[in-house]
């Protein structure tokens, strides 16, 4: 895949005009694919499966800090408002005249084009199989996972103390014990 991305990287990139091509590429993969791809998430994660709150759950045990109702409003409602509005405005200026001063050709293939070749790539590369022995769940030994049966609350992050016990980077859930995490 890399060799693949390597070439099409120096075709479209490699020549007088590659700036331009980024630039387009640039401009609809972010301010077009990304954004609904957010808004998307959003919708269909709370508004549609109604599972939220798996994400605050596993927030709540991997970070140094809790997110609760506030965390909630913002996501799903001020977030939601906001990358609404802004893909609309992007959509109806990019609708309106060719991005940049760029032909209509450039922006259709580079842009446009780009978008649809995204979109086709995710609908296949989501049919594809997932390879056997390769966990969906994050590495082994991470909490990446979040299973909901376990309830676990994090205490309230506290000074470091290197003298009661030794400091161990990486996951928040890491600053618990055995006992704390099993009770």
């Amino acid at each position: 895949m890399g060799v693949i991305m390597a070439v099409l990287s120096l075709a479209l990139f490699a020549n007088t005009g590659g700036i331009v091509n980024l630039d387009i590429m640039d401009k609809f993969t972010n301010n077009v694919g990304i954004v609904s791809i957010a808004l998307i998430l959003i919708v269909i994660l709370d508004w549609v499966l109604r599972r939220i709150d798996e994400f605050s759950t596993h927030l709540n045990m991997v970070s140094s800090f809790r997110v609760g109702t506030m965390w909630r409003i913002c996501v799903v409602n001020i977030t939601t408002l906001v990358l609404g509005f802004t893909l609309f405005q992007e959509l109806f200026g990019l609708l309106k005249e060719p991005y940049g001063g760029y032909t209509t050709t450039q922006v259709g293939i580079y842009g446009w084009g780009v978008l649809v070749i995204i979109l086709v790539a995710a609908a296949i590369l989501t049919t594809m199989k997932w390879p056997e022995g390769v966990p969906l769940d994050g590495p082994p030994g991470s909490d990446f996972g979040v299973d909901p049966e376990v309830e676990r609350v994090p205490k309230i992050p506290q000074q470091y103390k290197h003298d009661e016990r030794p400091r161990i980077a990486g996951f928040a859930v890491e600053q618990y014990t055995d006992e704390e995490l099993h009770s």
